[in-house]
């Protein structure tokens, strides 16, 4: 077999706290055959839980959900005051969008643009790419969105009990393992 000739190397996998003052943003988007779903998670520096939502988006594409859960995490996040945002994703091509480096998708280019108006109102903000291992709360968010499928933004101010768990994970360094070649 060809993994044979080129044996995979395990790399471990976890969210990180955010930066001295800022808060971390996690974002991420679903799709199943229940629909589409955008969900996030909003922690401070000490990675504690500040607010979750999600959003239900019946049949939209996958790459639209993952800009909505962006654009509503990042406005839940000003609206609550914060300026200062280390925001991640695990779909590239958002985060290559945001960051200016292609050119948007048109299924997400008014989605994009909300969020590049939207940045103008930050003192500092980061976009960087995390892969799925390391975004799991959002996931979960974006996954809970599909089970109770409320059109409008629903916002948490505590965390919906199976996120926690995920959260403490994460708070504890937990890791997942990624297969690469």
């Amino acid at each position: 077999p060809a993994n044979c000739l080129h044996p995979q190397q395990l790399h471990f996998i976890g969210w990180q706290l955010p930066q001295g003052d800022f808060v971390k943003l996690n974002f991420d988007g679903t799709k199943s055959a229940a629909g589409a779903a955008a969900g996030f998670v909003l922690r401070n520096w000490q990675g504690s839980f500040i607010t979750a939502g999600t959003r239900f988006l019946e049949s939209a594409p996958i790459l639209v959900a993952e800009a909505t859960a962006l654009r509503d995490g990042l406005s839940t996040a000003l609206r609550a005051g914060y300026r200062r945002i280390e925001v991640e994703g695990d779909n590239m091509i958002v985060i290559q969008a945001i960051r200016k480096q292609i050119h948007p998708p048109w299924q997400i280019q008014p989605v994009i643009e909300d969020i590049w108006n939207m940045i103008s109102g930050c003192e500092q903000i980061h976009f960087s790419h995390i892969y799925r291992e390391g975004n799991r709360a959002a996931d979960w968010m974006a996954r809970y969105g599909c089970l109770i499928k409320t059109l409008s933004l629903s916002v948490f101010s505590c965390s919906p009990a199976c996120d926690f768990l995920i959260l403490v994970d994460d708070n504890l360094g937990r890791t997942l393992a990624r297969r690469a070649v």
